[in-house]
């Protein structure tokens, strides 16, 4: 009986390691995911403030 205890609890060992190896992994695919959409808002935000600045630059030269 201990021994078919020992088997249970070493694979229940296993299987919560093999949780924490897939929460790291995908933890670690969730900040690379934030890292390539923080770029592509910055990207965005400079072309939008490109655009504002070269706009208003364009209405004060009519002027």
């Amino acid at each position: 009986m201990n021994h078919i205890r020992k088997i249970g609890l070493q694979q229940a060992h296993e299987l919560h390691h093999h949780s924490l190896l897939h929460q790291r992994h995908q933890l670690h695919i969730a900040q690379e995911i934030y890292r390539f959409l923080e770029e592509i808002v910055y990207m965005i935000m400079e072309e939008v403030l490109g655009i504002l600045v070269y706009g208003s630059c364009l209405k004060f030269s009519r002027t």
